[in-house]
């Protein structure tokens, strides 16, 4: 276990040190050209984007109290706040303060980057002075807590590159000068908060373990610990949490994935591309947040220390260290989820719905596992410096520290030549007509349909247009956003798109042809061009356009499998659709379909999902409150079901919503049959209207 020495401190030429250990590891790995605040080519993919677009949207909208984050252009109807856009909420509070000087192409991430660099070798270095004074060791341990290919590989989601918030939170907790000084667990908490709450959660598993075991030490100061230690900081947080906007989602912050976003059992073996000589890969996709592999260097180090690590096994060893001791179990359990991987293989254990609901809200479990890997770490450092002689450590822990960044070359090394390029931004490579600039004088809104939070190609790029055009966009991707906002918007949407009332300030954007389903009004633009479908109210000639004329057609029977072109009616609550049809995703979904004149039954088309945990499927349908089917379904695939339709539902009436209720829904994964973390309850292949 770790063995505290008296708390060396860090002298102005320790802190020199490491800023420069920190910076040349940023332009080592990652480069220069990051850095410049004006170059955003290289935020142009995947989470990096999101985080950058939120940002601009951010700093283009008004100033909002007393909740600051909020960005209402980023969504529309489903906007909430800059914290679920992950674009580093303090930062963009702080730049937005100085928004009328800064360039319009302006990106901080780049100087975020370089700051947490420096502030994980800051830590490293505080946390191995705790146990050397040796240059040489604290030079080598240093190393080896930076060169992590887990949260090197964290640049696609740049905002959790803060791990020097686990090394604080560790510093903090191993160290009896600052274990229990409120101020500092209270600065690390909140400034946490304001960068990802991951990391925040990660950091009060440690502080919370800290108070534990000091009221278990000093049961008389209970009412003092948790008075003016403990609910200070509870209270402070929880105001933040609020001002920068965590509570602008009222449904959907739990999310799916929790048993399926793990760390397997030898996750810290598998090294993904990540090393030159050992060629192990996850067994899943979806284990990519539980990537943890650990590194030759520090494999080695753990082999050479294997007779240390059990002589430390000791029951005085534990009482010593019971805070981290109780953090690092509670943390590596909850990274395992209760879909334990081993290898290929899952053991599974039950969960009561209310534990699961609350580890949906921290889905990505795998990430949990960082802090048991700096832990681990640490302790073979603390062991090797304690069992061996300076000089034989300091051999052992520079030669471990050298194989650790040669070994990981292979990973960072692709890193470093992806973001050292001189390449211009292109942003938008498939949105290249002059229509777009054209319509941008026209139109207030960019809207997607249907909303779907990441539409394949398009959301970034109609985002982006939206944000250098000033305007409103749905094309949005956003960590997480109200469920029951977005259902209501696609329902409005939809409907007004089939009976023809759609408003006229605001552009369609669709990947599929939908012209026969949707009411186009005379003198509006509905054309193919760049490779999507607009409809464009009022817009005019169109030269670049391919234009499309209706053939307006009510159909009776709606395919949903790939080959149909009807998933423009899936208004919420559905899967992609497959080759056979679509699967409902949750508790809840609605359809939304064209009536014909005298339409007075649907017959429903579906395969129940069937398992031992899930023998009947319990399915009820309403339409504007009125209950109009209520069945179960045990038959497997190739099922039907009639519904009659109320006169009151159809007469005058050019469009109906059928919303679902699934009582019984539940996940393939704890079904048992595979991986799969979507809610399943039935599979529509098809609805027929008579």
């Amino acid at each position: 276990m770790l063995q505290d020495r008296p708390a060396g401190s860090t002298t102005y030429s320790g802190y020199l040190i490491s800023v420069v250990l920190g910076m040349a590891f940023y332009f080592l790995v990652f480069g220069s050209d990051v850095l410049n605040p004006t170059h955003i080519a290289w935020l142009s993919q995947g989470d990096t984007a999101q985080a950058y677009l939120g940002w601009i949207f951010f700093r283009n909208s008004p100033w909002s109290f007393p909740v600051l984050g909020l960005t209402p252009h980023f969504g529309m109807e489903v906007s909430n706040a800059i914290v679920y856009s992950d674009s580093n909420p303090l930062l963009a509070v702080i730049f937005k303060l100085f928004n009328s000087y800064l360039p319009s192409d302006f990106q901080y991430f780049g100087m975020w980057l370089l700051l947490c660099c420096i502030l994980q070798a800051t830590f490293a270095w505080k946390i191995i002075s705790n146990y050397s004074d040796s240059m040489i060791l604290k030079v080598a341990g240093v190393l080896l807590l930076m060169f992590i290919p887990a949260w090197i590989n964290r640049i696609y989601h740049i905002n959790l590159m803060a791990n020097f918030f686990i090394l604080a939170a560790v510093f903090i907790t191993i160290s009896p000068r600052y274990r229990y000084n409120a101020i500092s667990w209270g600065l690390l908490i909140c400034s946490s908060i304001l960068v990802h709450l991951y990391l925040s959660v990660m950091v009060c598993a440690f502080w919370g373990c800290v108070m534990l075991v000091n009221i278990i030490n000093n049961r008389k100061l209970v009412l003092r610990v948790v008075l003016f230690q403990m609910l200070p900081i509870i209270v402070i947080s929880a105001m933040l949490a609020y001002v920068f906007g965590y509570l602008s989602v009222s449904h959907g912050v739990a999310g799916q994935g929790f048993g399926a976003y793990r760390a397997n059992l030898l996750s810290p073996f598998l090294a993904n591309g990540w090393s030159l000589i050992i060629n192990t890969h996850s067994y899943l996709p979806t284990e990519g947040e539980g990537f943890n592999f650990i590194g030759l260097g520090v494999i080695f180090l753990a082999l050479i220390n294997i007779i240390n690590i059990y002589k430390s096994i000791t029951i005085s060893n534990f009482k010593k260290q019971l805070p981290i001791l109780i953090a690092v179990i509670c943390l590596f359990i909850y990274s395992l989820s209760n879909q334990i991987g081993i290898g290929p293989y899952t053991l599974h254990y039950p969960l009561p719905d209310f534990i699961l609901r609350l580890c949906a809200m921290f889905r990505a479990s795998g990430r949990f596992f960082w802090p048991v890997t700096y832990l681990f770490i640490v302790y073979l450092i603390v062991l090797t410096i304690k069992n061996n002689s300076r000089e034989v450590s300091c051999y052992l822990l520079a030669f471990c520290a050298f194989v650790q960044i040669v070994d990981t070359s292979n990973g960072w090394s692709m890193i470093h030549k992806k973001y050292t390029t001189n390449e211009q931004s292109n942003w938008t490579p498939h949105l290249t007509s002059e229509f777009w600039a054209n319509a941008a004088n026209k139109y207030s809104n960019i809207r997607w349909v249907p909303f779907d939070n990441s539409s394949e190609n398009y959301w970034k790029e109609l985002s982006f247009y939206a944000s250098k055009a000033n305007k409103a966009t749905n094309a949005v991707y956003m960590a997480r956003f109200d469920t029951i906002k977005a259902g209501q918007m696609n329902k409005d949407v939809l409907e007004s798109l089939l009976d023809g009332k759609y408003k006229k300030d605001t552009i369609y954007v669709m990947d599929k042809d939908w012209s026969s389903l949707i009411t186009i009004q005379p003198y509006d633009l509905y054309a193919k061009i760049d490779g999507v479908y607009i409809l464009a109210p009022g817009y005019g000639p169109c030269a670049q356009c391919q234009i499309i004329y209706q053939k307006r057609l009510i159909e009776k029977s709606f395919d949903f499998s790939q080959q149909g072109k009807n998933s423009l009616l899936l208004a919420d609550g559905w899967s992609i659709p497959e080759v056979w049809g679509v699967w409902s995703s949750g508790k809840q979904a609605t359809i939304m379909l064209p009536l014909n004149a005298g339409s007075h039954k649907i017959t429903l088309k579906y395969n129940p999902f069937i398992s031992s945990k899930s023998p009947v499927q319990h399915v009820v349908i309403k339409s504007q409150g009125i209950t109009i089917a209520n069945f179960k379904s045990s038959d497997g695939a190739g099922s039907s079901q009639e519904i009659a339709l109320p006169d009151e539902l159809t007469e005058g009436h050019k469009t109906i919503s059928l919303h679902f209720e699934f009582q019984d829904a539940i996940t393939p994964i704890n079904a048992g049959l595979g991986p799969d973390t979507r809610m399943l309850a039935i599979g529509i292949k098809s609805i027929s209207v008579e």
